[in-house]
C-alpha cells in the first residue's frame, strides 16, 4: 500500500462492455495494464509490443515468444531496449532508427551502417539530430517534418520549400504548431486532428467542422476529453488505445490514504515504540534517512 499511490477508474461514460482489446494492448495506463493482466487471454502481442508501460515489458519479458521484435524495435522504454540488445538478431532497423530511446541511439551509433536515415530523420533525440547533421546528404525532408526536434523544426523554417505539410500538421513543437498557425491553409486537418500541443487544441477547438473524429480520439492531450466525449459515439475502438479513458479515482485514492495512516499510526502507537526513549525519532525507524 502506497500513500497517494495514483489510482484510475474508467471514465463513466465508456462502456467497458466495448473494450477494444488490441487498442487497450496499446494503452500505457496503469489500469490498462492492471485489465490486460487479468485477461491475457484477449492481449494483442504485437501491439503490446508496442506498450511503453513498465508492466506491459514485464508481461512481455515473461511471455518472449509472444513478443514482435519489430513493434518492440520502436519502443522506448528503457527494459525494452535491454530486450532488444539481448536478441540484437531480431532488431528491426527502420523502426529503432525513430527509436529516440538514448540507449536506442547508442546502438545505432554502433551499427550505423544499419540506420535507415528516412526514418531516422524523424528521430527527436538530441544526438540523432547532431549525427543527421553531419549526414545533411541523407535527410528525408518529408520525416523531417514530423521531427519535434527545436532545431529540426528551425532547420525547417529555414527551408520552408521542403516541409512536407501533411506530416507537419502533426508535429507538435511549439515553433512548428506556430508555424501551422500562421498558415492554415497548409493544415492537414486530418493530421493535425493528432497534435497534442497545447496551442493546436486551442486551435481545433475554434475549427471544430475540420476536426477529424476518429484522429481526435487517439490525441492524449487532456484538453480533448470533452471533445471526445461529444463525439464518442463515433468510431469508438481507437480511444482503448487513449490513457485519457481513464480517470483518477479520488474516492478510492481517499480510502488507500486513510487505511495507510490507520497503519501507521498503529505502527507508530505499538507499546514497543510508546515505551522508547522520548527523544527517540519513531519515523526515521519506520522510514530511514
Amino acid at each position: 500500500m502506497s500513500l497517494n499511490k495514483p489510482i484510475w477508474k474508467l471514465r463513466d461514460w465508456i462502456d467497458i462492455n466495448e473494450i477494444d482489446w488490441s487498442q487497450l494492448s496499446l494503452n500505457p495506463n496503469d489500469k490498462a495494464i492492471e485489465i490486460l493482466e487479468a485477461n491475457q487471454e484477449k492481449i494483442n502481442w504485437i501491439y503490446l509490443s508496442r506498450n511503453t508501460n513498465d508492466k506491459a515489458i514485464e508481461m512481455l519479458e515473461a511471455n518472449q515468444e509472444k513478443i514482435n521484435w519489430m513493434a518492440l524495435s520502436s519502443n522506448t522504454n528503457d527494459n525494452a531496449i535491454k530486450l532488444l540488445l539481448e536478441n540484437c538478431e531480431k532488431i528491426d532497423w527502420h523502426n529503432l532508427s525513430m527509436n529516440a530511446n538514448d540507449n536506442a541511439i547508442k546502438i545505432l551509433k554502433e551499427n550505423r551502417d544499419k540506420i535507415i536515415w528516412n526514418a531516422f530523420s524523424a528521430n527527436p533525440n538530441n544526438k540523432a539530430f547532431e549525427l543527421l547533421l553531419k549526414n545533411r546528404e541523407k535527410i528525408n525532408w518529408s520525416a523531417l517534418s514530423l521531427n519535434t526536434n527545436d532545431k529540426a523544426v528551425e532547420l525547417l523554417e529555414q527551408q520552408r520549400n521542403k516541409i512536407y505539410w501533411p506530416l507537419f500538421s502533426k508535429n507538435t513543437n511549439n515553433k512548428a504548431v506556430k508555424l501551422l498557425e500562421e498558415n492554415q491553409d497548409k493544415i492537414i486537418w486530418i493530421m493535425f486532428s493528432l497534435n497534442s500541443n497545447d496551442k493546436a487544441i486551442d486551435i481545433l477547438e475554434k475549427q471544430r467542422n475540420k476536426i477529424y473524429k476518429f484522429h481526435l480520439f487517439e490525441n492524449k492531450n487532456p484538453k480533448v476529453i470533452n471533445l471526445i466525449k461529444e463525439f464518442y459515439s463515433d468510431n469508438k475502438s481507437i480511444l482503448f488505445s487513449n490513457p485519457l479513458i481513464f480517470e483518477l479515482d479520488y474516492e478510492a485514492m481517499q480510502r488507500n490514504n486513510q487505511a495507510m495512516e490507520e497503519e501507521l499510526i498503529k505502527a507508530v502507537m505499538h507499546p514497543s515504540r510508546v515505551f522508547k526513549n522520548p527523544d527517540y525519532d519513531y519515523l526515521e525507524e519506520l522510514f530511514g534517512d
